[in-house]
């Protein structure tokens, strides 16, 4: 019984490293897409309105800047991590 509780435990471990792996893997790719359709809906709910087209535009304007902001600062957070870890690594290797 306890054998099989190990091996689960471990294979969950595995599992969850598998996740994290492809997830470091594919984190832009991700953000580029969430950025994509968060932008892509904001101006779809922007072009429904019956606003004047300088109105409009703003708003476009503004939602760009924003979602882009967003998204910058996603990838500053994400890729925080990562730098350190590379620049201990070439530390070590000097």
């Amino acid at each position: 019984m306890e054998d099989r509780q190990r091996g689960y435990a471990s294979g969950a471990a595995q599992s969850s490293g598998l996740n994290a792996s492809l997830l470091s893997k594919y984190k832009f790719v991700l953000l580029a897409g969430c950025y994509v359709a968060a932008t892509g809906f904001a101006f779809l709910r922007v072009h429904r309105q019956p606003y004047s087209k300088a109105i409009k535009a703003e708003q476009y304007e503004t939602i760009f800047k924003g979602t882009t902001l967003i998204a910058v600062l996603a990838g500053i957070a994400l890729n925080g991590g990562d730098h350190k870890s590379q620049s201990r690594s070439q530390k070590q290797n000097h």
